[in-house]
């Protein structure tokens, strides 16, 4: 199922999050990228280089190219002070597509809770690089009701760059409300997805599970 016929709010509140466009020409993804890097630019301390501006047009350049229009929203998600990216989409999916709970092999699995959205899965995949002595961390947060699914994907990323986003990504969609194309509102249910972790209480500190199995913290 594609986005178009369903309709999503939502607050970012955080610096360093911008929404991308669809942008079919390439030569117009890089005008918008090359003006919204120099727009952000002064968040990013001079330790990005000689010219960090170029790098996050790069960066955005290539965030762009990945939206297609399915999404219900997608944002280039920018958490630290000099270039690393991240793109975060939302999409809605039919509930069939989401796969059981015994195919999942994630690093962890927890329930989250949204304002909005309802009860939800966090499922976080660490993976580390020991060539390059770094850890990345992708998320995805599943809320599902008997139908249909809202899938927020975060797409991999330094693991301190995951712990950086928390503040903006909790808010975010806890702020997330989403109305189907009847214009009848979307709410996951406790019963849907992952069932037992789902009678538990949500979790209370986000960060700690991006956290979790850091090979670099423990060295």
């Amino acid at each position: 199922m594609t986005a178009p016929d369903w309709q999503a709010t939502y607050e970012t509140t955080v610096p360093g999050w911008l929404q991308l466009p669809v942008i079919p020409d390439a030569d117009a993804r890089k005008a918008w990228a090359s003006q919204r890097a120099q727009e952000v630019v002064a968040v990013f301390s001079e330790a990005a280089g000689e010219d960090p501006a170029e790098s996050i047009g790069e960066l955005l350049a290539m965030a762009l190219e990945k939206v297609n229009g399915d999404e219900l929203t997608a944002f280039a998600v920018l958490p630290f002070r000099f270039p690393m990216l991240t793109v975060l989409k939302a999409l809605i999916v039919d509930r069939g597509l989401v796969p059981p709970e015994t195919d999942s092999d994630a690093t962890s699995v927890r329930r989250v809770e949204s304002a909005g959205l309802g009860p939800g899965i966090q499922m976080v995949w660490n993976e580390h690089h020991p060539e390059q002595n770094l850890t990345v961390s992708m998320q995805v947060y599943v809320f599902a009701d008997d139908d249909h699914a809202v899938l927020i994907n975060v797409e991999p990323i330094h693991v301190m760059g995951a712990v950086a986003m928390t503040p903006g990504l909790s808010g975010f969609i806890d702020s997330m409300n989403v109305k189907r194309d009847d214009g009848s509102v979307f709410q996951g249910k406790a019963s849907s997805y992952f069932p037992q972790l789902l009678q538990t209480a949500p979790m209370d500190a986000w960060t700690e599970t991006v956290r979790e199995e850091d090979p670099d913290d423990a060295a």
